[in-house]
C-alpha cells in the first residue's frame, strides 16, 4: 500500500499481553504472535490467533508512515473518530460493559480498526485478519456500524487503487495454483504484484 515496507517479526508477546503490536520510529516494525488459543492457557488476558492481528498492526503502520503527521489526527479523520468514540462510550455505559475504554477510544487505535473494517468490506480474503464475525458483533467493531460511508471515503481518498487490487488478489487466490519451477520453459511468466504480495501467472 505504501511504498515504505516495515519489518515483519514473529515474537512470543506474552509479555506485552498482546497479539501483535507496531513499533514506530526508526524500527518501523511489526511483531507478530505466532501462536494461538491453546498456547495462551497461562495467559488470561490473550486469545485468538496472532497473525490475525497483522492488518490491524499494518493499519497503524500506515497511520504513522503515510505522512508526517499521523492520520488518525487529521481533520479528514476527526468525524470518524468524534462519533466512534461517542458510539462505542454509549454502548458500554447502556449494556454495563467493563471494556477498557482509554485504550480502545485512543485514535491510533481507532485508525487501525477502521482499516481494519475497511479491508472487510472491501471482501479482502486472507489469514491474517480476524473472521467477519468478530467484526459484526464485537462491541469495538460494531461501534463503526454507522460509519461505514464515511470510512470508505476515507479511505478511498488515500488510496483510490486499492479496491480494484483487492479484486485482483482474490482471484488470484482462488485461481488454481501454478507453481513456477514446475512450468515448462516454453511458456513465460508474467510477474504481478499486488501490494507486497507477489504471484506468477503463465502467459499464454
Amino acid at each position: 500500500v505504501l511504498p515504505d515496507t516495515p519489518t515483519l517479526r514473529l515474537r512470543k508477546l506474552g509479555n506485552h499481553r498482546a497479539l501483535g503490536m507496531y513499533v514506530a520510529g526508526i524500527f518501523n516494525t511489526i511483531v507478530v504472535d505466532f501462536r494461538a488459543d491453546e498456547d495462551f492457557k497461562n495467559f488470561s488476558t490473550l486469545s485468538g490467533v496472532g497473525v490475525q492481528s497483522f492488518v490491524h498492526e499494518y493499519g497503524h503502520f500506515i497511520d504513522f508512515k503515510y505522512s508526517d503527521t499521523l492520520l488518525s489526527q487529521s481533520q479528514e479523520f476527526s468525524k470518524i473518530l468524534r462519533e466512534y468514540q461517542e458510539s462505542l462510550t454509549e454502548f458500554a455505559e447502556e449494556n454495563a460493559l467493563n471494556l477498557k475504554l482509554e485504550y480502545l477510544l485512543t485514535p491510533t487505535e481507532v485508525f487501525a480498526r477502521a482499516w481494519e473494517i475497511y479491508l472487510m468490506d472491501l471482501g479482502l480474503v486472507t489469514p491474517l485478519m480476524k473472521p467477519t464475525t468478530v467484526y459484526e458483533t464485537h462491541p469495538e467493531y460494531a461501534a463503526f456500524k454507522g460509519l461505514k460511508s464515511e470510512i470508505f471515503m476515507f479511505f478511498d481518498s488515500f488510496f483510490p487503487e486499492l479496491k480494484n487490487k483487492v479484486k485482483l488478489l482474490n482471484n488470484l487466490q482462488s485461481e488454481p495454483k501454478i507453481i513456477p519451477n514446475q512450468i515448462q520453459n516454453e511458456f513465460p511468466l508474467k510477474e504481478v504484484r499486488v501490494g507486497d504480495i507477489t504471484s506468477f501467472v503463465l502467459d499464454i
